[in-house]
């Protein structure tokens, strides 16, 4: 019984009235697709070696991983 009633809660309130909310927030772009302003590299190798190229970079409007460091 209190499973039943668990599920029935998680039910409503999933598809309740304040459901679409979420779906009615304006988006925000975290990418401009031209350079990596506002963007911080959280990798370990750069943080201990500043030698370290930054392994993402933009291509044609698109965030691309360099695949380094490994």
């Amino acid at each position: 019984m209190k499973s039943f009633l668990f599920l029935t809660v998680c039910v409503a309130t999933a598809f309740g009235p304040n459901s679409r909310r979420m779906s009615e927030a304006p988006l925000r772009s975290l990418f401009n697709g031209r350079d990596l302003t506002g963007w911080h590299v959280d990798v370990p190798a750069p943080a201990s070696n500043v030698r370290v190229r930054n392994p993402f970079i933009v291509r044609n409007g698109m965030l691309v991983t360099l695949g380094e460091p490994r």
